[in-house]
């Protein structure tokens, strides 16, 4: 019955949500309901955050206890989420003052070890997209060259360079074509592509809320 139980749950949900912004308001019994019901889903949001939380945990626990492979990183894991949790909340526990070393720890484990961390992390990403841009715009075919010339013109518009040569010669209107390509060409692709999202987005949400979807509850109907 479990699946019946998620499935009825996810539909009512879903149900009140589309009534209270299809019916007119004057005559909608569900529009007072609405806070109360965000204060609810908030509630059952932080549960799921506990329950991240609680499975990242003893997930980590059984591969240090077990000694399994890459159990050096679950103690590194554990320790941090220990200590950012005692000096976070010993932090910014309301109507408390914390000693100094709580503030000194606070300052090195957030703003010295974990923003580098993310910084490092984002570094990472730029460089694959780099690598991925470098692949793409090896000019093999029409569409590759089309890419390759608009990143040059766009990539020209942007700088110096692009101002100068534009001074010297108005055929050489960089910054121009750069507005264009961004604001006309760039804009119509990109609303296309939110277009697509969002009907996809939209099926997926109609397949979740009449129990269609296939996953790790709905799979076991038998």
């Amino acid at each position: 019955m479990r699946w019946r139980i998620i499935w009825l749950v996810t539909f009512l949900a879903g149900l009140f949500y589309l009534l209270e912004y299809v019916l007119p308001t004057r005559v909608n019994p569900l529009t007072p309901l609405r806070a109360d019901v965000g204060v609810f889903l908030l509630v059952v949001a932080s549960f799921n955050l506990l329950l991240g939380w609680g499975m990242l945990v003893s997930k980590h626990a059984k591969t240090l206890w077990r000694r399994e492979a890459g159990w050096v990183n679950s103690v590194g894991f554990l320790g941090s989420l220990v200590a950012m949790l005692v000096v976070g909340f010993w932090h910014d526990w309301p109507q408390a003052t914390p000693p100094e070393w709580v503030e000194g720890a606070f300052q090195l484990l957030y703003y010295h070890i974990f923003m580098p961390l993310v910084a490092t992390v984002f570094s990472l990403l730029a460089f694959f997209m780099v690598s991925a841009a470098f692949r793409a715009f090896k000019m093999r075919t029409a569409e590759a060259s089309l890419l390759m010339l608009s990143a040059f013109v766009v990539m020209i518009g942007q700088v110096p360079v692009g101002q100068w040569l534009a001074a010297q010669s108005p055929l050489l209107a960089f910054p121009q074509a750069t507005v264009f390509i961004l604001g006309v060409v760039t804009a119509a692709v990109v609303r296309a592509l939110i277009f697509g999202v969002v009907i996809g987005a939209l099926a997926m949400a109609l397949r979740l809320w009449l129990g269609l979807e296939r996953g790790a509850f709905f799979e076991r109907r038998a």
